[in-house]
């Protein structure tokens, strides 16, 4: 089992009955041009580009205790019901009950009908993707593969969303999220700057470890560039073997760039301005900001 859902039997959309019948229900469910639900034999499947996407993914029962009233992210016919809190409460509220990454938990309710399950899961997908495909609103287990394969089979709106979705929550610091993210490869293909923003956020420690190992010199400097003053201290700190080990020009380029004199005073700690050409210090000393920062170095 790799996928919970939750939604509330009794919030059911009415006019679902009103327009199918019985027949047509067990045929097919479009959510858009790419995705649709079926209704089979053994129960709800979806289907991506008319091909079967086999990953479990029947609803859970929803916990009314948590529900919010006020909740921002309920389509026409659905309200999930998740608390507005930080995306770390939504995880952890998505994660609660339904076991770890091994062994997601799920326990199927015998009083709930596979017609149910099936308007439950229709009714859920069609939120998610009102909702532009909001990873908080479906379980990890369930919301990168399907999203990453609706951007593989041409979706515009999920192609544009995954790389935002997969670096949000990442940093929701939510560890079993985190570890899901590595080890189903969806950090695989980000953009290189991405990848030092998570870097840098930090996150489990032989995870960072390795993702460190997969960034060169290059990609650094140049994601360094327009990065926030917390951002720049975390590469500091990170990266401080990299950076200690960078050609010259390269050292000029994090110095012109820092964005705070906080950044200026962690970085001179990291590299041995005395060493560095005049000649390529002297556009820095002109400069109020950096001319501070070499000031630190004493010269």
């Amino acid at each position: 089992m790799q996928g919970a859902n939750i939604y509330d039997v009794d919030g059911l959309d009415d006019e679902c009955e009103d327009r199918v019948d019985e027949d047509t229900c067990a045929e097919e469910f479009k959510i858009n041009g790419i995705l649709s639900v079926r209704l089979e034999d053994d129960g709800p499947r979806m289907y991506v580009n008319g091909r079967p996407f086999d990953q479990c993914a029947y609803p859970v029962l929803n916990d009314s205790s948590y529900q919010d009233d006020e909740n921002d992210y309920g389509a026409s016919n659905w309200n999930p019901h998740i608390p507005r809190k930080a995306a770390r409460s939504v995880d952890a509220f998505l994660w609660k009950g339904h076991g770890t990454l091994d062994h997601p938990g799920y326990v199927e309710d015998p009083c709930v009908s596979m017609k149910e399950l099936y308007w439950g899961l229709c009714s859920t997908l069609q939120a998610w993707a009102e909702n532009d495909y909001d990873t908080r609103l479906l379980h990890a287990n369930l919301a990168f593969p399907l999203a990453r394969a609706l951007a593989n089979a041409g979706d515009a709106v999920a192609k544009a969303r995954f790389e935002r979705e997969v670096i949000s929550r990442w940093k929701s610091d939510f560890e079993p999220v985190q570890h899901f993210l590595f080890h189903g490869g969806f950090l695989n293909g980000l953009s290189p700057g991405s990848l030092v923003d998570i870097i840098a956020h930090g996150g489990p420690r032989h995870v960072i470890d390795t993702l460190s190992r997969q960034i060169d010199a290059r990609v650094l400097v140049e994601t360094w560039k327009g990065q926030k003053s917390k951002v720049q201290l975390r590469i500091i700190e990170q990266f401080k073997h990299v950076i200690e080990q960078l050609d010259p020009p390269s050292q000029i380029v994090l110095l012109a760039g820092c964005a705070s004199f906080e950044v200026g005073e962690a970085l001179v700690r990291v590299v041995d301005v005395a060493r560095l050409p005049s000649s390529q210090l002297q556009p820095l000393r002109e400069k109020r900001r950096t001319s501070r920062i070499i000031a630190l170095a004493g010269l």
